[in-house]
């Protein structure tokens, strides 16, 4: 049974305004998809967070880096709030993103802001390949060329 998604809607920013990443009052406009080059998008999302035994709100802005170049994902957390803290990023390759969704999002992305990303397709079937378990009947030799 083949279900007919409509694909979600994703938030573009054309022009950041680094005035509203100081999270005042218009820190919501910074939040979506963001163009950085050709075959580069960041996700920005806003995390509300309530830290209940200092009783301190905090605020966690996740940026996602996608890199259609390198085929990876790059994580960065920032929380905002009584003590600012700033978790180390963590790459990885989309082969090991759990939720391929959001590749395919962020290309979209990506391409609505202009960007000129790999297709799809090729970015999805090198995934695949690269998940996929494959067995050899015989151990592999390897041919080494001799040294000039």
């Amino acid at each position: 049974m083949d279900i007919d998604r409509k694909p979600r809607e994703l938030k573009l920013i054309e022009q950041f305004d680094a005035a509203a990443s100081d999270l005042g009052g218009h820190a919501p406009d910074i939040v979506g998809y963001q163009k950085v080059d050709d075959l580069t998008v960041l996700e920005r999302k806003l995390i509300p967070v309530f830290v209940v035994p200092g009783k301190t709100d905090h605020i966690v802005i996740q940026t996602d880096v996608y890199d259609f170049n390198d085929y990876s994902v790059t994580h960065y957390a920032l929380a905002y709030g009584k003590d600012d803290v700033f978790q180390p990023p963590v790459r990885e390759k989309f082969s090991e993103v759990e939720g391929k969704q959001s590749i395919r999002d962020a290309h979209r992305a990506l391409v609505e802001l202009g960007g000129n990303p790999p297709a799809i397709d090729e970015i999805m079937s090198y995934v695949l390949e690269l998940t996929r378990d494959v067995s050899v009947s015989n151990p592999l030799k390897l041919k080494a060329s001799p040294r000039p």
